[in-house]
């Protein structure tokens, strides 16, 4: 445990904490209808390709340039889910049926759903997405053991697991380095008898844990090219009222936040964003700034409200889910131009 270092990167509540002003400018992307739940961004590459949820027939969409591409389901499916995108606009995640909610893990490309063949699954999706066209996802098996499986030239590899008693695992990321992230149960039981889970990080063929405090569960979400992984700790037999967005680091954890929340997307600069789950505006983490709420960034006499993140690209563009009044839906955040930022604030 002497290279665990939890670190409180911002003990001061989000709206106490100097940002730019308006260094952002939020803007719908899709439709929004009346409401709470509409739809979602889920992922940005860096040339601002955006996919993901929203309340047309199929349920995803890709948008770019102000064109937007309906994702199309599997034959004999009615329903798609998005989780991420590579540099070369393809899109991964499940076409399912709605009548028996199999799932089938796919990769979208030109808006259509090409399937993933992986034999021993009963239901699988996909997660993650590298730029040679490496997926990783979960699959779960005839005998319902849940398996962490990278998709690379048409087969199917399984990461393994942590823990032997119960054989449980899933894959979130991936990097360009083939380094993959994600979370797997271990043998260790929590207080109440509960089964703990542990973020880990695949590579050179091997599944090792990340850094975990005594205490806490973990889960890893995303991976960048500096091998830095975002994701939460979970203390054990808790609610997600105490779930804190983390981040791993050469060997070592730091919370983000000190408020319920978790990491949803990080960039090679190392600026994570993610949801604050007792609260809206989610967070936006710099690297030797702190952390700052999404809302302090935007000018909200707009009429504005950012809900929480999902992912942010190489150009700083965020994508997550944001209301203006009762509208509800996908939303893009552009790096406001030098001359809209407040130069003062922040520095």
């Amino acid at each position: 445990m002497s290279r665990v270092l939890l670190t409180v990167l911002a003990s001061l509540p989000l709206w106490a904490q100097a940002a730019p002003k308006h260094a952002y400018q939020a803007l719908a992307q899709v439709p929004f209808t009346p409401g709470q739940g509409s739809g979602v961004a889920m992922a940005i590459n860096d040339r601002g390709t955006v996919c993901g949820m929203w309340t047309g027939p199929t349920g995803a969409f890709c948008w770019r340039d102000g064109q937007l591409t309906e994702l199309q389901p599997l034959p004999g499916d009615d329903n798609v889910f998005v989780e991420g995108i590579n540099e070369r606009g393809q899109a991964v995640g499940f076409s399912q049926s709605t009548v028996s909610f199999r799932r089938s893990a796919v990769v979208f490309i030109d808006g259509a759903a090409q399937p993933l063949t992986i034999p021993q699954a009963t239901d699988a999706y996909a997660s993650g997405f590298d730029n040679a066209g490496d997926v990783v996802g979960t699959y779960t098996a005839r005998n319902g053991d849940n398996m962490a499986f990278v998709y690379r030239h048409g087969e199917v590899r399984d990461l393994g697991t942590l823990g032997q008693a119960i054989r449980n695992s899933s894959a979130a990321g991936i990097d360009n380095r083939k380094q993959i992230v994600g979370s797997s149960y271990v043998d260790t039981l929590t207080p109440l008898g509960n089964r703990q889970t542990r973020a880990f990080l695949y590579q050179h063929g091997a599944m090792t844990a990340l850094p975990t405090p005594a205490g806490y569960g973990s889960v890893a979400s995303r991976i960048n090219e500096r091998g830095q992984v975002i994701g939460r700790l979970e203390r054990n037999d808790a609610s997600f009222e105490d779930y804190r967005a983390a981040l791993w680091d050469k060997g070592q954890v730091k919370v983000l936040l000190e408020q319920a929340s978790d990491a949803r997307g990080i960039n090679n600069r190392g600026q994570v964003v993610g949801a604050v789950l007792t609260g809206s505006g989610g967070f936006f983490y710099e690297p030797g700034k702190g952390v700052r709420s999404l809302n302090d960034l935007i000018d909200t006499s707009s009429g504005w409200n950012i809900v929480y993140a999902q992912a942010i690209n190489e150009r700083g563009q965020i994508v997550g889910f944001g209301c203006k009044g009762d509208l509800c839906g996908p939303v893009l955040m552009n790096p406001a131009p030098p001359s809209m930022s407040w130069s003062g604030a922040g520095q």
